[in-house]
């Protein structure tokens, strides 16, 4: 072979093995290494300004990483990546060494690049990015955050891992964290406040609900509603008497007056009332569902054409009590005529993606019943989750 030729192999092969060389490859973390820091880093979101001077600027937020960790991320590309969601359409040029990528939905994934300084135990790191819409709520932030490398089993940001927002947010306490515009232009829907809070509640505490109020409160619109002259004083020395069948409505009734502060007697309509009396009947008249309710100086009547409707009757009565509870109300004297207009008022729960527990589904039921919505979809089974336990299958709701 000639010398030279062979002089240039063994150069080449020096040059592919060399420690130098083998150093410009991506760096990789353990599998130990990548818990270890998902454990202990802390990882923040939050937002800078929502405040821009032109139309396509964009709004300012930020992701700090503080390594509380005992491992160093090494300087340069790496193998690593870490993934987080954002409500918001979101984008940033190359900063702090890192590269930000949208996968696909809400997710994001950041890289870093050549520039990457690394991220020493002790140290933090801040990376920058912009919204095209306004964030102006814990919400729009999403949590579990997690940091991913090939052949590795995924890490979730042990801080972010909660449904506690605050935990990984920083709070809103800067006019630019909380309102849309700053300047001259007024933000219409500005971030609520106790003073505003208690201002905006002001006419539900009222204890006299005027007739105006009547068809505000009660959702949805009755169909018919005549108001008459007059109000009726309702306090604890009335009684409710209702038929056999509807026990468990007129229990709920006596039940929501106590948590107004009312007592009121309560019994079947076996025993009749001494004096002013609520009384609970069915009908059986009328389209499923539909309800009367009158109300006159010593009695209040609601009839239902059955006792879904009985049902919703006394809940249109309770829309009538303000927020505030009292000793004595003031009811307008009124007659109620209501069918609905849908047979199917429903809700979706979709706790397959996003289940938080059995206290906010119930919660979720007495809400619906408030408003008469008659049918709950609960989406148990998805990609995202399987929330609906099978014996002899344990690894799905794993």
């Amino acid at each position: 072979m000639n010398k030279s030729i062979l002089a240039l192999t063994i150069l080449l092969c020096v040059t592919l093995l060399s420690p130098t060389s083998y150093a410009q490859a991506p760096k990789s973390l353990s599998q130990q290494q990548l818990t270890d820091f998902a454990h202990k880093t802390d990882v923040r979101f939050g937002v800078l300004s929502n405040f821009r001077s032109t139309d396509n600027e964009n709004l300012k937020a930020h992701m700090v990483l503080q390594n509380n960790s005992a491992i160093a991320l090494p300087a340069g590309e790496g193998v690593w990546r870490i993934y987080f969601h954002a409500m918001r359409s979101i984008k940033a040029p190359e900063n702090a060494g890192l590269r930000l990528t949208h996968i696909q939905g809400d997710l994001n994934e950041l890289a870093p690049t050549k520039a990457f300084a690394g991220l020493a135990a002790g140290a933090s790191l801040e990376f920058l990015y912009g919204a095209g819409e306004w964030m102006i709520g814990y919400t729009d932030f999403m949590p579990r955050t997690f940091i991913a490398q090939p052949g590795l089993t995924p890490e979730i940001f042990t801080n972010t891992d909660t449904e506690q927002l605050t935990n990984f947010i920083d709070p809103f306490v800067r006019p630019e964290q909380q309102l849309r515009f700053g300047g001259t232009k007024q933000d219409l829907y500005p971030i609520v406040t106790t003073a505003s809070r208690y201002q905006d509640n002001l006419p539900v505490n009222q204890v006299k609900v005027t007739a105006t109020e009547v068809a505000q409160n009660i959702i949805p619109t009755p169909k018919e509603l005549k108001l008459h002259r007059g109000s009726t004083s309702l306090d604890s020395t009335w009684q409710i008497r209702y038929a056999g069948r509807l026990t468990s409505d007129a229990v709920y009734l006596q039940q929501s007056l106590k948590q107004a502060g009312l007592l009121l007697d309560l019994k079947s309509d076996d025993i009749p009332a001494s004096g002013n009396v609520i009384q609970l009947e069915v009908s059986g008249k009328g389209a499923p569902e539909s309800y009367t309710l009158n109300i006159d100086a010593k009695k209040i009547v609601i009839s239902g054409s059955d006792n879904a409707g009985a049902f919703y009757g006394l809940q249109s009565l309770l829309k009538l009590l303000p927020a505030a509870t009292a000793s004595q109300y003031e009811l307008p004297q009124l007659s109620i005529s209501d069918t609905p207009r849908m047979s199917w008022r429903g809700m979706h729960y979709d706790m397959a993606r996003n289940f938080h527990n059995k206290a906010v589904t119930l919660r979720l039921i007495d809400q619906m019943a408030r408003y008469k919505l008659n049918k709950l979809h609960l989406h148990l089974t998805e990609d995202e989750g399987w929330r609906l336990q099978i014996p002899g299958l344990p690894e799905l709701t794993e």
